[in-house]
């Protein structure tokens, strides 16, 4: 029995058959005993609890009819894991597997004291995130908890953000930012735009996803702007929604921030084609790719001769765009208003400006006040 066969089962849960068990039916360490015995197999696929737990939480927001149903799964699902210790490795036994969810629908109908699974926060952001942009007229279907949606979906999402950002042209920067941040709230900050860093704590404060939306506004930022103000606010909000659902649905490490440059709504699609299915952290490039450019090629094309003194090229070209980064995100740097000298001073620590310049030559031709 595989992953599906599992869903198929609790998603149609079969009668409760007290008579499997004969012992105390409300003795709920015995019935997490029985089922430990029943699933001790050691061989075969691990099985994951997350994508299971993911898939069911979806669901159960795209077809509504089948909530009280998958609530059951979930809840039979949980008990078995907690049972089990996450040691269960195998759907090997058919047999064994529905005697076990038997069990663990008697251990929720007969337990004397409640209990309640939670669930990570991240998948009602994802559910919801898919909720609104069916709301909105994308196809996006869940069966069995698979979820799947069509290529030109996504297309007609990355254009529709595309079309707002150029007709907003010189708008630009601040009031995109303004308007990403605004809807970031403190209740519905995304889990997944904290910023991968090996010497950072997980636990910082997630970000806006100004990477993607930042591409598009350098793409344009020449354009004049001929909308009137109110006009202006309407494309900007109708912006943070779609850029805002379009991230968090989308597994965003697949975007490289080397091969993030000069992402468009062209060749974005490449780079976000799977789902996010696990909980992880991910990454988008903050920075406008006017400043990263230029630094990131030059990075790499000391690796092929790699010697202590490229090395340590690499590792202070590397601190520059870090240290760039974290400016424009504290202090509201944005492309444009962070000038050259700006930059030497920021980086004095690091490097001279002659060796910055030098090293990684990223000002040359840029319009920078």
């Amino acid at each position: 029995m595989n992953q599906n066969d599992y869903i198929g089962k609790t998603l149609k849960p079969w009668p409760i058959l007290v008579d499997h068990y004969n012992g105390d039916i409300s003795d709920y360490k015995a019935i997490y005993e029985n089922i430990s015995l029943l699933l001790q197999d050691p061989s075969g696929i691990w099985i994951d609890s997350l994508p299971i737990r993911k898939q069911l939480i979806i669901e159960a927001k795209l077809n509504p009819e089948f909530t009280k149903s998958i609530h059951q799964s979930l809840d039979s699902f949980m008990a078995i894991r907690e049972a089990t210790r996450d040691k269960v490795t195998k759907f090997s036994n058919k047999t064994a597997w529905i005697k076990a969810i038997h069990f663990s629908f008697i251990y929720f109908l007969h337990r004397k004291v409640p209990v309640n699974f939670g669930h990570p926060d991240e998948y009602h952001f994802i559910a919801n995130s898919f909720c609104y942009l069916k709301t909105k007229g994308f196809h996006i279907e869940c069966i069995d908890g698979l979820i799947s949606v069509d290529n030109s979906e996504l297309t007609r999402l990355s254009q529709a953000i595309d079309a707002r950002v150029k007709r907003l042209g010189k708008v630009g920067f601040r009031a995109i930012t303004s308007v990403l941040n605004d809807h970031f709230s403190k209740d519905e900050q995304r889990f997944f735009f904290y910023r991968r860093r090996p010497t950072v704590p997980k636990a910082q404060k997630p970000y806006p996803p100004h990477g993607y939306v930042y591409n598009l506004v350098c793409k344009y930022i020449d354009l004049p702007c001929k909308l009137k103000k109110n006009q202006q606010t309407y494309l900007l909000n109708e912006i943070q929604d779609l850029s805002t659902h379009l991230a968090t649905i989308l597994d965003i490490d697949k975007m490289s921030p080397w091969a993030n440059i000069n992402t468009n709504s062209q060749n974005i699609l490449e780079k976000l084609q799977e789902w996010v299915l696990y909980p992880e952290i991910f990454y988008i490039p903050q920075i406008s790719p006017i400043h990263g450019k230029k630094i990131f090629p030059r990075i790499f094309e000391l690796i092929d001769n790699n010697t202590p003194d490229t090395l340590s090229e690499i590792d202070k070209a590397s601190k520059v765009m870090n240290r760039i980064e974290d400016v424009i995100l504290k202090d509201g740097y944005i492309c444009g208003e962070l000038s050259e000298k700006d930059i030497y001073r920021l980086c004095a620590d690091i490097d001279s400006p002659a060796n910055i310049k030098k090293s990684s030559n990223p000002y040359q031709n840029l319009h920078m006040k």
